[in-house]
């Protein structure tokens, strides 16, 4: 049945139904959906198999007694869902923060991010330790040590 109304509604994300011997709920998102939308679909009626189904709009005590008989089957259906999205926002957030903080804190040299200025310091000494007085310094090391300067 998602599927039939799927097809006449693409833009229509369902999120929650349960199906009764005579009605069922079914709710939808409303970031894609516009209201002009949803008073079209509940003006007309849908044919799926040999069954005439059609939509109303719950407002009022009728949304009450909604969350009333079916809040708790409502939210353990779309908690996992919930779940992924507060943790794609965390992520998302996380993501921010870090490339705030390494345009902040961090240095680019020779195409390599060092967070902060102890590895910079830390690469430096390293150079200067494997190389001997007069031996010519090259590739990634010259490239960094030239940069650095």
């Amino acid at each position: 049945m998602e599927r039939q109304i799927k097809e006449g509604n693409p833009k229509l994300k369902l999120i929650y139904s349960r199906m009764e011997e005579h009605g069922g709920q079914l709710a939808f998102s409303q970031l894609r959906l516009k209201r002009d939308e949803l008073d079209n679909m509940c003006s007309k009626t849908m044919k799926i198999e040999e069954f005439d189904f059609k939509f109303f709009l719950t407002e009022g005590e009728e949304l009450k007694e909604f969350w009333q008989k079916h809040g708790g089957h409502f939210n353990f259906c779309i908690q996992n869902k919930v779940r992924q999205v507060k943790k794609a926002m965390r992520n998302k957030q996380q993501e921010k923060r870090e490339t705030v903080k390494r345009a902040k804190v961090s240095f680019e040299i020779a195409g390599v991010y060092y967070l902060d200025i102890n590895k910079v310091k830390s690469k430096s000494r390293a150079i200067l330790n494997l190389k001997q007085d007069g031996e010519k310094i090259d590739g990634n090391d010259a490239d960094f040590l030239k940069e650095l300067l």
